[in-house]
């Protein structure tokens, strides 16, 4: 290989010269660079001129008074350049490095030498630094050994650098055989040491950068294997990224403990089989053969769309525990779609739970808590109990102890929400055996209009002891109560049509007692439309009657006697007033007078003067007022009543108001006044001779009404009268 020598020629100054520049510090150098037959090299591309021992560029100048300072790196055309066909000069330190490329090549100097003033010239031989130029040849060798045991080529690839034995078997050797003359094998990665083997602690270390064992053959790679019984360490706590790789199988495999560890804040372990399966098999017959264990957060298992989570326990349980103290702390969701359900499904287990006992095959279990079920579907059948395995079942809702008066409750909160006991083919039993009063106990707690029913939709027999519905009590009495203040507090009402007796009182051996306490209201009717019979064994005790009093009734024709709405005034001894009516009142002549109202803005003034037969006992029944009205419009009516008693002055302070309600029946029928229905008899301004002014008007514009007269009931004495 050719090679070139820098040869470096110091020129002597001029004694005036040189004194004038080491005044400055500065000396004078030329430099010639030649091959090594001497030759200059005229292909020369840049020049870098360093201080001594560094990379740090020397301050030079091509003029001894340092007036032009010369670019570094130097070349051909950079400012001040003395660069021409290999020969450069300059005035700068005595000591100096350089660096010197053709384009390609680069030559430096491993060591600088100093002029001196006995020093003429500098060489560099060519054993210290060389240039290799593009007109040698590639691929020459040094052979060395009396056998040519071993060829170092340089290959025509400028990277390639081959050392060849002779034969097999031979050795590449680097220090001798005893320990004293030993030493490392190193390669360089820029300052760094990149490939180190250090014979004084015996290892292999390579930091120069990536690292390939088998890279690219097809053999096997083997760390630590054999009988060694050495540790194998990969990565550090500063190592970077870990990766094994492999188109084949895995394996690890140890005979001691095995433990896979990530330190770092928020670093996560994946085991992802992305085609395949994640098998994790823990061998040993303990009950923790296998721990998914997380101390400081949760614990997610997530499978695909469509597929399942299995949890199978062969020939064991399944044990889920939570231990926070706090609610549903162990939570099973279903967030899947509105077809998506949960089940519990016991497949083979057919115990069942007496009192007490809890070892059904479906088993919810609260120690000091309480079970609830709940659910916000707003959908029929939102929470079923069920039971379909065979004419034995049953189902039973126990309270083993609990003693309050809701120790079992059914409640429906929604307003209209139903209860609904419903057995398709077999009995509702209601059963309750603790020794006190109201030991069963059905009672409605709505409002004003809430009611209580027994219906037999089906049943038709009237037998004595099997009919339809029957109330018995096999050693005590039957009470029917109502503490209603109203008419109508209980009533027996037999709707079918019969010939016979439709309603039946009767006792096997003991009286009949229909008895009316009150003082004021104690009265007692019997209305019979067609025949009124009263049998008794003796007729001595067949009536009796103890201060009774009867009524007497008269109905006021508000058409009697009117020839004109002009007619209708009122003050005593007139009559009637109508305002505003669209009919007006019948004429004379008619069948049977009226006056009609369609509107709110129209009024009815009407007087009567009390009997001076009236008989003033001070309760409600002494007057009993009822209005013959004909309702038309489309829609319930409602006509404000107000009485007046009149005193000989104009009294615009009423003594009673009250309403009548007209259903939207489109019939004709006396209609009573809604709070005074049982009649006005106990009003204290009230008696025989006075007059009374009557004041009805609707109380909206839909309010229509015909109305033809007035029905007054009162008491008289004890003979009936009409």
């Amino acid at each position: 290989m050719k090679q070139l020598t820098l040869t470096l020629i110091m020129l002597a100054l001029l004694p005036f010269s040189t004194a004038l520049a080491r005044d400055y510090g500065d000396v004078y150098h030329e430099v010639e660079i030649v091959d090594e037959r001497g030759v200059r090299v005229t292909d020369i591309s840049s020049v870098e001129i360093y201080a001594p021992d560094t990379t740090t560029n020397a301050v030079i100048y091509s003029d001894r008074g340092r007036q032009n300072t010369i670019t570094i790196p130097m070349t051909t055309g950079s400012t001040n350049t003395t660069l021409v066909n290999g020969l450069m000069s300059w005035f700068g330190p005595d000591g100096y490095d350089f660096s010197i490329t053709d384009g390609t090549n680069i030559a430096t100097n491993a060591n600088h030498r100093t002029r001196t003033s006995s020093e003429g010239t500098l060489v560099f031989p060519s054993y210290l630094t060389s240039i290799t130029t593009s007109q040698y040849l590639d691929a020459e060798s040094i052979t060395m050994g009396t056998s040519s045991d071993w060829v170092l080529n340089a290959g025509a690839t400028p990277d390639l650098l081959t050392w060849t034995p002779a034969s097999d078997g031979a050795i590449f050797r680097i220090g001798a055989n005893d320990a004293a003359t030993n030493g490392d094998f190193r390669v360089m990665v820029g300052t760094d040491i990149g490939l180190l083997i250090d014979e004084g602690v015996p290892s292999f270390t390579w930091t120069g950068g990536a690292a390939s064992i088998n890279a690219s053959s097809n053999f096997n790679t083997s760390i630590n294997t054999g009988t060694s019984t050495g540790t194998v360490t990969l990565g550090s706590s500063t190592a970077g990224a870990l990766t094994l790789d492999t188109t084949s199988t895995y394996t690890l495999s140890s005979d001691a403990a095995h433990s896979t560890t990530t330190t770092d804040a928020g670093a996560d372990i994946t085991i992802d089989a992305t085609a395949g399966s994640v098998i994790i098999d823990g061998g040993e017959a303990i009950a923790t053969a296998v721990i998914v264990r997380a101390p400081a957060g949760g614990v997610d298992i997530e499978a695909a769309a469509t597929f399942d989570i299995d949890i199978t326990a062969t020939g064991g349980r399944i044990i889920g525990t939570a231990t926070e103290n706090i609610q549903n702390t162990v939570h099973l969701e279903e967030n899947g779609g509105t077809s998506g359900s949960v089940n519990v499904y016991s497949n083979q287990g057919t115990g069942v739970s007496a009192t007490t006992e809890h070892d059904a095959s479906v088993q919810l279990h609260s120690d000091d808590g309480g079970i609830s079920l709940y659910t916000t579907a707003n959908l029929a059948n939102a929470i079923r109990v069920e039971t379909n395995g065979g004419t034995n079942e049953t189902i039973v809702i126990n309270n083993v102890q609990g003693t309050g008066a809701a120790a079992v409750t059914i409640a429906t909160n929604a307003a209209g929400g139903d209860l609904n006991l419903d057995s398709v083919l077999g009995r509702i039993e209601i059963e309750a055996e603790e020794n006190v009063a109201n030991a069963v106990y059905i009672i409605v707690d709505g409002d004003t209009l809430s009611t209580m029913k027994l219906l037999n939709d089906t049943g038709t027999s009237a037998t004595d002891g099997a009919a339809s519905i029957q109330i018995t009590s096999d050693l005590g009495g039957i009470e029917l109560l109502s503490s209603l203040a109203a008419a109508n507090q209980i009533r027996l009402n037999a709707a079918g049509t019969v010939a016979g007796f439709a309603v039946v009182l009767e006792t096997s051996d003991g009286a009949v007692q229909v008895n009316a306490d009150g003082a004021e209201n104690g009265d007692v009717t019997i209305d019979a439309a067609d025949v009124l019979s009263l049998i008794a064994g003796d007729a001595a005790g067949l009536l009796t009657s103890v201060g009774g009093f009867e009524h007497k009734g008269i109905y006021f024709n508000f058409g009697a006697g009117i020839v004109s709405a002009s007619e209708m005034i009122v003050y005593p001894g007139q009559g009637l007033l109508c305002v505003g009516l669209t009919s007006g009142a019948a004429e004379i002549g008619s069948t049977e007078g009226y006056v009609g109202s369609d509107t709110e803005t129209d009024f009815i003034r009407f007087m009567i003067t009390m009997p001076d037969d009236w008989v003033d006992t001070g309760t409600q029944a002494d007057v009993i007022l009822t209005f013959d009205i004909d309702e038309q419009a489309a829609e319930e009516c409602n006509i404000d009543v107000r009485i007046f008693e009149y005193d000989g002055n104009a009294n615009t302070t009423p003594i009673i108001t009250d309403t009548i309600v007209a259903a939207d029946d489109g019939t004709r029928a006396f209609k009573s006044l809604v709070t005074n229905s049982a009649g006005i008899g106990n009003e204290a301004d009230l008696g025989p001779g006075d007059v009374l002014i009557f004041e009805l008007t609707g109380t909206a514009a839909a309010d229509d009404y015909n109305i033809y007269g007035m029905k007054m009931v009162y008491r008289v004495g004890l003979q009936p009268t009409e």
